[in-house]
Parts: C-alpha cells; sequence; structure tokens
C-alpha cells in the first residue's frame, strides 16, 4: 500500500493567503489548522524535483510555492511537507518558514522496513508540525492528531475539498 502527500500547513488565516496566491484549494484540519495540497511542479516552475536549493529533500516543491510559503510564513509559521511510501519504505521531509526565514529544517527522514527499526520512527513531519503549535493526538502524534492519514494521495485531498 502507498501513501503521498505534499503541500502547505499552517493556521488557516496564515496559508489562505498563500492558497489564493497558488489558485490551489484549502482543506480545514483539525485545531485550527489546514493544508493547501500541491500539486506536481509544472513546466518552466522553477527547478525541477529532486534539485531545492538549499540541498536535496525534496522532490515536489515548486518555487512558486516555496515564494508563496515565505510570503505568507510574515503572519505566522508556514511548513511545507512531503511523504512518499511504499510498502512501510519511503521518506518524508519538511521546512518551517517563520518571518520568511527556515526555523526548521530543511529536514529529511528515510523510514526504513518497520522490523528493521530500533527506536522511534524518524519524524520529519511531526517536528514541523509542532513548530506550528500542532497539540498531539491521543496517540502522541501531530500527524494524526491533524488527520492527515486520512487520504493516501495529494489529489485525493483536493478532490474532497472541490466536492465539499
Amino acid at each position: 500500500m502507498s501513501y503521498e502527500l505534499h503541500g502547505l500547513i499552517g493556521a488557516r488565516a496564515v496559508v489562505a493567503g498563500a492558497a489564493t496566491r497558488l489558485r490551489a484549494p484549502v482543506v480545514d484540519l483539525a485545531q485550527g489548522f489546514a493544508l493547501v495540497p500541491g500539486p506536481l511542479p509544472a513546466a518552466g516552475d522553477g527547478a525541477p524535483p529532486g534539485s531545492w536549493p538549499h540541498g536535496e529533500p525534496f522532490w515536489h516543491l515548486a518555487a512558486t510555492w516555496e515564494a508563496a510559503a515565505v510570503t505568507a510564513s510574515a503572519q505566522g509559521p508556514v511548513a511545507y511537507v512531503e511523504a512518499e511510501f511504499y510498502g512501510g519504505v519511503g521518506s518524508h521531509a519538511a521546512v518551517v518558514w517563520q518571518g520568511g526565514v527556515p526555523v526548521l529544517g530543511p529536514v529529511r527522514s528515510v523510514s526504513p522496513p518497520p522490523e528493521l527499526l530500533r527506536s522511534r520512527p524518524p519524524r520529519s513531519i511531526d517536528d514541523a508540525l509542532q513548530v506550528l503549535g500542532v497539540r498531539p493526538g491521543e496517540r502522541g502524534d501531530e500527524f494524526d492528531a491533524l488527520g492527515l492519514g486520512r487520504h493516501r494521495e495529494t489529489s485525493s485531498w483536493v478532490t474532497v475539498q472541490a466536492a465539499g
């Protein structure tokens, strides 16, 4: 089974401006947060996937999305998150901007199969959500507290928002 997600997360009032600039939907999450689900970069939309200027943690962060996040972060922290898993193996990455500068990351975590884990699983996205102020859920996990596992593909978030 696979899972993939990429987009901006922050307080709804903060990311709504970025969504307007990007002509993208805003999906309400728990605790007053929202997700702006990200499309794959369009041709000519900055650097090719995997060539972010601050390292190589992102596959889908287009220059226009980075600029929108940086601008929106003047109003409060904004995270860009990216996760891709297949069969329990994969990676996730995050960066958080506040006041136009990165305050976390970019960070990337690679998850081996569960049977190879000797300590807690990597938590790049949870760490970013902590910076945003997300309170952990009953299982102690910020990702689950926001319901980010609700859909297996980023495109499903867009489809659900369009239908709603």
